[in-house]
């Protein structure tokens, strides 16, 4: 009831507008909007002949009734003086009330019928009834009404030159690929030769059956060419609201596309030819001008859709720029190829549109979203006023005043006529097609018959006839005969195809869902219902919801949930699939859905997105394939084209260098390539490994998925590692853009919690996302060869206790150090050097293995400096987790350092002490359970205590504070008469030690503050305030809530005790943990 009221009151607004503007018009004296439709008609005056101004009114009441509906003619009124002097009533712009009253219409219809049982009429139909309605109620209702429905006259131009481009390119651009490469000769052989044959047959019929018509073979051919095409625009909006298969889908759009650029082209071709009734070509030339416009369109799709791809690499997340760049890329694609070159636009836009889907990680990854809901938005507008305009046209069109029973006999036989040669069609083809690689199955063979949709493309074809001056003088009622047959089988085929498809897919079983794909989703579902039991049982003892009615809670949310994809017998049954395919299929679209992500967070290339995904493609297409890590063997090896380059380099003496260069580059290209793909294979087998358990119910299955993961990234390792050792610099500028893009992508995150939590404004944040989006781009932009490490920077910016000293130092320490490359799992501290030096990691990563102590040193970390200081070496085996090179640095060096720069033996002697407490701490509680990170950032802030350097033992008062961690580093200390002399731990984070502190010479103590003693102080000074401002306010007698005077002091009122201030305070206490929680 309350959709029929709400379409209602959308028609009501129509009626009531037209209405109103009548008595409008009544009461200025009969002026109404078709009387200045020229823009120049003028008003009558006192001065004018009464007789003149009646013929002058009727003239302009003519010329309203039949201008052609453009922009000009609806929305102008005059508006200018005459020559009386009287002012010109400006009329409403009706068209643009119309069209958004449509949109008002189309959002109501979309809203309302999306529950059952009316979300089973496809939107564009029910657009089309509404346009019917409309125009039958305007046209019953007569002049006042009329004016709200001239977009029914809208120019053919307008909807071929405005809508078609954006409706053909959002189609060809959301195109799947790689399912319609599957697809692609099927839709060239029925929309190349397939739609000339349909054009030939209908003319054909058409000549025989319509005699009274007495068209000639060329009207007859240009009728067969507009109504075989079968029109995108419809087809794609039946399709997506259906649910018909992917491949299905796929060929039945791109046939669409292609055939439309077919019939168009054959539509120019012949359209100048029915004036005269012959051919006023040669065959030969009439084939070459096919030729032209049909290879034309493409040529310019392929080289604008290049330039839009080079545009859109170089913006880096500025959605406004991206979505203009496309858009605009739409437009003159078409605008240039029809009226320009003269070929064909549609043809050119399919294939720009498949240019920029095939290359669309061209697009930023921030923006591909806001890129796509665009489109969307756009091809959502232009359906509701294509569609509705159908149902306008159909019903208010004066075109039709002369249609007769011939005239509706002829259209229904013609919708007849096309279904037969459609059929006839897709049978002829049906065994070629058969023998393609992707088979057409007799089921999908019917559903491509069947929905053979026509739409915006013949109307508007079929408008340029009707609007065609020459052509209307030399046959005064063929374009109306064409716009009547062409209304009523697009309307026939929305109505009667269109709502039937949809039980045609039904019937044929193509919508049915495979059991691989309802297991998971009954999985998934389960996991929801589960979901939302947990939350109901923790919002239970929730204090805030005591009044809460569960058993309501329960009927809203899960009670009423049905799995719209449960299994039943007959599923298992009927299954087919092979064992493990519902693991397989799972394995490759976590993995495609793994390397959009990679690239969305800019770990890799752009270029790498097609390559991974090509490789889950093509081991889709085959039973049981899984990615093999075989596939990167071709970015190793030597490709063709450089062993080519390679070989005319050494038949030209003379091009030999410059041809060189080329093969060194074309290799260095394929080699970083091959770097960036292993690395993303690696990364999503990564996350299969972290998702295939809980994807996949089979335990067998998702065993057999997990070993192939990690032999596949054994091997890509393995792989990786033989070509660092021989193209390093590959290495270092991958891993290096790498390691940058993670650096600003936590940054970034961290400035969106920020604004989050209400710590940064909106705009505060815009402006710092922009300068880190900033380095992203030239990160992007950065040389896909890079330095390895510098020594000296490295020494200078990496390793924390260096920054401290001279540089003259950091020269010094430099020039006495050697560099070695260590393997994997090589030893690098042993029993045996452990007391010589220490090693300073220059890249790679090392790991300490023993029972106390597991942890990862990167570059820039020092490998037990502690044990050239200290008199007695702590021994640690290290490791080498990966390939690395390390800096090594004996005794005597740092001996010699030492005694000329005191600033680095204080240096030094902080990071042993770092060291010393790492070792401590990370067995003890709470660090057990902290990160590395953790870890390492609270041992930072630890300092260094040393005793005196004289034979004296030296007395530290308050050495071991309390709330603290201590670690004795080296030497000896004495307390409460207790002596040690070994590193230990010393804990007074409980308790305050008041004993003295003996530290014999040369001893070393690292001392950390524990932050929650720190924080127990404040929160302990913070009751005293409390219990004092009680102690004050309480015997006053004062309380909340606090007013402002009119000075703007604050002051307490009404004085009703120290009640209302308790509740304040503990509230400030709340406020306070909050705080330690931050901090924490």
């Amino acid at each position: 009831m309350g959709r029929t009221v709400a379409l209602l009151f959308v028609v009501c607004l129509f009626v009531v507008g037209g209405l109103s503007e009548d008595a409008d018009s009544d009461a200025d004296g009969g002026h109404v909007f078709g009387n200045s439709t020229d823009g120049n008609s003028t008003d009558d005056c006192c001065a004018c002949p009464p007789e003149h101004n009646e013929t002058e009114h009727s003239q302009g009441s003519h010329e309203g009734s039949t201008h052609d509906g453009s922009p000009h003619d609806a929305g102008h009124g005059g508006g200018e003086h005459d020559i009386c002097g009287h002012d010109h009533h400006e009329d409403p712009p009706y068209i643009i009330f119309s069209i958004f009253m449509l949109f008002v219409a189309g959002a109501i219809v979309r809203h309302q019928f999306k529950k059952p049982p009316l979300n089973k009429l496809p939107y564009t139909i029910v657009l089309f009834v509404i346009g019917c309605i409309v125009g039958g109620l305007s046209k019953a209702i007569g002049e006042p009404a009329e004016k709200y429905v001239l977009l029914a006259d809208m120019n053919a131009h307008l909807i071929f030159y405005v809508f078609l481009p954006i409706l053909i390119f959002e189609s060809a651009f959301s195109l799947n690929w790689h399912v319609f490469k599957k697809v692609l000769g099927h839709c060239l052989a029925l929309a190349g030769p397939g739609i000339l044959l349909a054009t030939a047959l209908t003319a054909t019929l058409v000549k025989l059956m319509f005699s009274s018509y007495e068209w000639s073979w060329i009207t007859c051919i240009l009728y067969g060419a507009i109504v075989s095409a079968t029109d995108p625009v419809a087809v794609v909006a039946l399709l997506k609201e259906v649910g018909a298969p992917e491949a299905i889908s796929a060929l039945i759009e791109g046939e669409s596309l292609m055939n439309d650029g077919t019939a168009i082209v054959l539509f120019n071709v012949f359209k100048g030819m029915v004036c005269s009734g012959e051919f006023d070509q040669t065959f030969i030339e009439l084939i070459l001008e096919l030729i032209k416009v049909a290879v034309g369109g493409p040529i310019v799709g392929l080289v604008i859709g290049m330039i839009a791809e080079w545009s859109l690499s170089k913006i880096f997340n500025d959605a406004l720029v991206e979505i203009a760049v496309t858009l605009a890329a739409a437009y003159l694609t078409f605008f240039i190829a029809e009226g320009f070159l003269h070929v064909s636009g549609v043809l050119a836009l399919v294939t720009l549109g498949l240019w920029l889907s095939h290359h669309r990680q061209a697009i930023s990854p921030e923006v591909e979203h806001t890129l796509h809901g665009f489109w969307e938005m756009t091809v959502y507008l232009a359906n509701t006023l294509i569609f509705a305009l159908v149902g306008l046209v159909a019903t208010t069109s004066k075109r039709f005043s002369n249609i007769d029973g011939t005239d509706v006999l002829y259209t229904l036989l013609a919708y007849a006529i096309i279904t037969v040669v459609r059929a006839v069609l897709i049978a002829g083809f049906f065994k070629p097609l058969q023998r393609a690689k992707w088979k057409l199955e007799r089921n999908a063979a019917v559903l491509v018959w069947w929905g053979g949709l026509r739409g915006a493309v013949g109307l508007s074809l079929t408008l340029m006839v009707a609007d065609d001056e020459v052509i209307r003088m030399v046959h005064p009622e063929l374009g109306n005969r064409f716009l009547f047959h062409v209304v009523v089988i697009v309307a026939l085929t929305l109505v009667v195809n269109g709502i039937s498809c949809q039980f045609v897919v039904a019937k044929l079983g193509l919508s049915s869902v495979p059991l691989a794909q309802k297991r998971l989703f009954t999985r998934c579902f389960g996991e929801i219902i589960e979901t939302q039991h947990d939350t109901i049982t923790e919002l239970k003892v929730n204090p805030m919801l005591k009044d809460v009615n569960w058993q309501l809670v329960n009927r809203y949310t899960y009670e009423e949930l049905r799995n719209p994809y449960q299994p039943t017998e007959k599923d298992i049954e009927n299954d087919v699939s092979l064992p493990g395919e519902a693991a397989r299929r799972t394995y490759l679209k976590v993995v495609k859905q793994s390397v959009w992500d990679q690239y969305e967070h800019g770990l890799i290339q752009a270029e790498t997105i097609p390559r991974v995904v090509k490789f889950a493609e093509r081991a889709g297409d085959i039973p049981g394939k899984l990615i093999d890590h075989s596939v990167l063997f071709k970015y190793w090896n030597e490709s063709y084209i450089a062993s080519t380059i390679s070989g005319f380099s050494l038949s030209l003496p003379c091009c030999h260098s410059r041809l060189s260069k080329i093969s060194a580059a074309w290799k260095e290209q394929r080699w970083a390539a091959g770097f960036d793909v292993a690395t993303s294979l690696i990364r999503c087998h990564e996350d299969v490994l972290s998702r295939i358990d809980s994807l996949v119910e089979d335990r067998k299955e998702a065993n057999k998925i997990k070993s192939h993961c990690k032999h596949l990234k054994t091997a890509c390792y393995t792989q990786i590692e033989e070509l660092s050792a021989e193209r390093g610099h590959l290495a270092v500028a991958i891993q290096t853009r790498h390691a940058a893009r993670r650096v600003l992508n936590a940054a970034r995150s961290s400035i969106q919690h920020m604004q989050h939590v209400g710590m940064l404004s909106h705009e505060d944040a815009h402006e710092v996302v922009k300068l880190i989006e900033t380095r992203m781009d030239r990160l992007a932009r950065a040389p896909r060869n890079m330095p390895r490490t510098d020594t000296t920077e490295l020494l200078q910016d990496e390793v924390s206790w260096m920054r401290k000293v001279e540089f003259s130092c950091i020269q010094e320490f430099k020039a006495n150090t050697q560099e070695y490359r260590a393997r994997k799992h090589e030893k690098i501290i042993s029993k045996i050097n452990a007391a010589t030096g220490f090693y300073i990691v220059v890249n790679g990563v090392a790991r300490s293995r023993t029972k106390s102590l597991d942890s990862l040193y990167g570059a820039g970390d020092c490998l037990f400096v502690s044990n050239v200081l200290c008199s007695s070496p702590k021994f640690v085996e290290v490791f080498a987790e990966t390939d690395m090179s390390i800096l090594w640095v004996t005794k005597d060096v740092v001996d010699s350092l030492v005694a000329k720069y005191s600033q680095l033996s204080r240096e030094l002697w902080h990071c042993a002490g770092m060291e010393a407490a790492h070792i401590a701490l990370h067995a003890e509680e709470p660090f057990s359970s902290w990160s590395r990170l953790e870890l390492l950032k609270f041992v930072k802030t630890g300092t260094i205590t040393a005793s005196g350097q004289s034979g004296k033992e030296d007395t530290i008062d308050k050495l071991l504070h309390a709330g603290a961690y201590h670690i004795l580093v080296e030497g000896s200390i004495t307390v409460s008469g207790r002596m040690i002399s070994e590193t230990q731990l010393i804990n007074t984070t409980g308790q305050s030690i008041t004993s003295s502190v003996v530290m014999s010479p040369n001893s070393y103590i690292f001392s950390i503050s524990d932050p929650l003693s720190v924080q127990a102080k404040a929160r302990k000074r913070w009751g005293i305030i409390r219990s004092k401002l009680k102690q004050i306010i309480n015997p006053l007698g004062i309380g909340s809530p606090l007013t402002t005077t009119n000075v703007g002091v604050a002051v307490f009122d009404p004085p009703n005790g120290g009640d209302m201030v308790e509740p304040l305070l503990d509230r400030e206490m709340d406020e306070l943990e909050k705080v330690d929680e931050f901090y924490e």
